[in-house]
């Protein structure tokens, strides 16, 4: 496997279920109802205009970090979880491999038990 490329995760959630993507859409929803909000009551009363757009610059300025801090988050709990299945798959991997080997050793054990050619080198007496 390249290092550049990621083994495909069964587990992966395509775009629209994914909680970063649901909370990143629902923020950005957000900005934009309270931007056009405020933009509408500065039009209508431009008395109250400088404070409406400090307000909603507050607002707007929350919400964002909200949403980046629970993204971020977010991100971290599936990198986890996508390495935790990535250890187990390849771990699996691994063990179906040393028990293919202890079958070869087993097989050629048993074929050569009788051979004193084969006998290990602590079998002989060494001088």
């Amino acid at each position: 496997m390249n290092k550049t490329t990621r083994p495909f995760n069964p587990f992966a959630k395509k775009p629209l279920q994914s909680k970063k993507w649901i909370i990143s859409i629902v923020g950005l929803s957000c900005v934009m109802l309270t931007y056009f909000v405020s933009l509408i009551v500065a039009i209508k009363n431009s008395a109250i205009a400088p404070h409406i757009v400090s307000l909603s610059n507050l607002v707007i300025t929350f919400l964002g970090s909200l949403v980046g801090a629970y993204t971020i988050g977010q991100s971290f709990v599936d990198w986890k979880s996508s390495t935790s299945i990535e250890n187990i798959s390849r771990m699996e991997h691994e063990r179906k491999d040393i028990n293919a080997d202890i079958k070869i050793m087993d097989h050629y054990a048993d074929k050569y038990k009788d051979d004193e050619s084969y006998a290990p080198l602590n079998y002989y007496e060494i001088n």
